[in-house]
């Protein structure tokens, strides 16, 4: 990938702009964002009807996220963000504008956006910033990776991506170079931020190739381009999280290479970010690994206080500190309360002196039927013991889908007590207290209303029932 940087970074540093910097006033203009979108966007964004506003971003986290509500009359929105820094970016409720960096939108202040929308990957911008915006809702469209012709060699053929990845970064820096309204910082962020997803699209076709050489070299050249950019522009390089994603993907591929165990991946990610990266972006790198990593190894969670230390970026401490109150082993649970299938309510409350096995999952989702077909061994053992209660919350869906989910009897036991959201999905209390994302999910709270393990080892085998078992019935 050496050859793919040595004139983009060497170009890069000529970007020139006369926008204020982030310290260079204490007054910022709101960003206004208007449009008109079709009946189907219009009643997604209804759905979430608001704006969720990042002064900075790591991705997999949202609880940093300032929520604005926007004002709806029939297909028309309007929304105004104020703004305390001169940059952010901003992601309209229900991913209504699909864009290159995880669905949010770079911003800065003074911008007045409208936008129209038929779907979500047909977006037209005017107004003021609308030519930034423009390139950041584009882009996802040309990462797509190019068509695989057998008849090529690998060798052969990652040439070919090579040479298309340099082009595409070429473009990149030609187009951002050329913005209207667009400060140096911005400017900067943005293809930090393109050439992090473009890196990303690199780095899953080479480990997809099973490349392993090329990916080591990756990582090698990542890391120098990156420690050379930290030493010039460590404000642009902390806000694109693109770029320090692209780096994750890299170091997570490897470690994945070399062992398949999950505990064995979690400590080889921790030793190569501790060994390679310093300031705010070994920070960040630890706070993604924890996010993304630690729902699923208890061993990695009991790492956390020691590798929270030295953490010095106020937004991966946050992060780190939540994850452990939120997840150790000894915590308290969180206080939940759903709704049963009768409109009763269940709560942490009802349960008290019980331990509880509580499972997340929605209808169609097929890793949530497996997880229930798995603990049915599990569910067998406990069965007539009355202390021990099996919970599963349909954290996503309607009633509609959620009662017939369970009138399937595919995602729970006989003795399972069924409960969902009431509506509330991805937003409620408890599901966002836990950080859930992607399902199924389980946790274990015991008696005394702590958390025994928010990553119990799924009984993929009798070793592992086993094991599982054991946790429960050394708490009884």
């Amino acid at each position: 990938m050496t050859r793919i940087f040595k004139y983009l970074f060497a170009s890069l540093f000529s970007l020139t702009s006369s926008s204020l910097s982030a310290h260079q006033s204490d007054i910022y203009q709101d960003v206004i964002i208007e449009g008109t979108l079709s009946e189907k966007l219009i009643e997604n964004l209804k759905k979430d009807p608001n704006v969720f506003y990042y002064s900075e971003h790591i991705p997999g986290y949202s609880q940093n996220a300032t929520k604005i509500p926007i004002e709806i009359q029939e297909n028309k929105f309007k929304v105004r963000i104020p703004m305390h820094e001169s940059i952010g970016y901003l992601g309209l409720g229900n991913s209504v504008v699909r864009t290159i960096f995880a669905n949010l939108i770079l911003v800065e202040a003074g911008d007045s956006l409208s936008i129209n929308s038929r779907n979500q990957w047909e977006t037209k911008f005017s107004g003021k910033g609308s030519e930034r915006a423009t390139v950041q809702v584009q882009y996802p469209q040309t990462l797509l990776p190019i068509n695989y012709n057998n008849h090529l060699k690998y060798s052969d053929y990652l040439e070919v991506l090579l040479d298309s990845l340099k082009t595409k970064k070429e473009i990149a820096l030609a187009t951002i170079q050329n913005l209207p309204n667009t400060s140096t910082l911005a400017k900067k962020i943005m293809l930090y931020n393109i050439y992090g997803c473009i890196d990303i699209n690199y780095l899953e076709i080479i480990n997809s190739l099973n490349q392993y050489e090329k990916m080591n070299k990756a990582f090698v050249d990542l890391n120098s381009h990156l420690k050379h950019l930290n030493a010039n522009d460590d404000e642009a390089v902390n806000m694109s999280f693109m770029l320090i994603l692209a780096h994750y993907s890299a170091i997570r591929a490897i470690a994945y290479h070399d062992n398949k165990d999950i505990d064995a991946i979690g400590l080889n990610v921790l030793e190569c970010i501790n060994k390679n990266y310093d300031h705010v972006v070994k920070d960040r790198l630890l706070a993604i690994a924890f996010i993304r990593m630690g729902k699923r190894s208890d061993l990695l969670l009991s790492l956390l206080p020691k590798n929270t230390t030295t953490i010095k970026d106020k937004l991966s401490n946050a992060i780190l500190k939540e994850i452990a109150e939120t997840k150790l082993p000894g915590r308290p649970a969180f206080k939940f309360s759903f709704t049963g299938l009768k409109g009763n309510r269940i709560s942490l409350e009802h349960f008290k002196g019980k331990t509880i096995i509580l499972d997340t999952w929605f209808n169609g989702c097929l890793a949530c039927l497996k997880l229930a077909e798995l603990m049915e061994p599990i569910a067998k053992h406990f069965y007539q013991n009355q202390n021990v209660v099996f919970l599963s919350i349909n954290a996503v869906d309607g009633f509609t889908r959620f009662a017939s989910g369970v009138s399937e009897g595919k995602y729970g036991s006989s003795q399972t007590i069924y409960g969902y959201t009431a509506g509330l999905g991805l937003t409620h209390p408890m599901i966002k207290h836990y950080q859930y994302t992607s399902f199924p999910n389980l946790l274990i709270i015991g008696k005394d209303g702590n958390i025994i393990s928010s990553n119990p080892p799924w009984p993929v085998n009798a070793s592992k029932a086993k094991e599982f078992i054991k946790l429960i019935e050394d708490k009884l």
